[in-house]
């Protein structure tokens, strides 16, 4: 089986050796050479919006480079009117629906809201930057979800947690907003479970053709 580092959700590119998704926030960042989830943030909710992103973005949700529809989600802290984010959410569910294709989770403070609205989603989804607690953890996992963990995550004491009750067949890693490669995540995992980088590598592979991140 062919194995790679999989980043599984990231803003920078920075180890092309490694397979990265790279995330699309502006139509004006789409390059349909590179492995991407494209979808409309909570933040730039009301933008995408007004200059109509979700037309362009709609447009491109079954290019074989999109691999899944994101991030998007809610944001309890964020400024975006709650009516628009949930609106905005569940149009995005649809098209994840209608290509069959992954969603991207973006979650703060609204995990509860959140999986309420995945209920009608019968596909796969990844919770992105996953950091709060095991209890949560568990509820997303029980719901048919995935856990996507950076190393910032992994080094803290929530982080330890949840690794060594989470199975690997539910975990991915990323790197996010940070410039460093994902493979720093794979070795503080490692160290964690005492379980080799290369089988964690082959079985995030696994987990991504599972849900169809990537195709064989």
């Amino acid at each position: 089986m062919k194995t790679s580092y999989i980043n599984a959700h990231c803003h920078q590119i920075h180890d092309l050796q490694d397979w990265n998704m790279l995330n699309i926030l502006s139509p004006l960042d789409y390059d349909s050479n590179q492995w991407c989830s494209v979808g409309i943030h909570p933040w730039y909710a009301l933008e995408a919006v007004n200059k109509k992103w979700d037309v362009a973005l709609y447009e491109w949700i079954h290019h074989r480079n999109v691999r899944a529809i994101g991030e998007c989600g809610l944001d309890k802290v964020c400024s975006t009117p709650w009516e628009l984010q949930v609106r905005v959410f569940a149009m995005q569910i649809e098209w994840a629906l209608e290509c069959r294709k992954p969603l991207m989770i973006h979650c703060v403070r609204s995990q509860q809201e959140v999986l309420q609205a995945l209920k009608r989603f019968n596909g796969d989804f990844v919770f992105h930057g996953f950091n709060r607690n095991l209890e949560m953890a568990v509820q997303v996992v029980h719901q048919g979800g995935y856990l996507s963990l950076n190393e910032i995550f992994l080094k803290s004491k929530q982080g330890r947690e949840v690794v060594k009750q989470i199975p690997l067949n539910r975990l991915f890693l990323e790197t996010d907003n940070e410039a460093v490669s994902v493979r720093r995540a794979y070795l503080c995992l490692s160290q964690l479970l005492d379980i080799s980088e290369h089988d964690i590598a082959q079985q995030l592979w696994q987990n991504a053709l599972e849900i169809g991140l990537i195709k064989d």
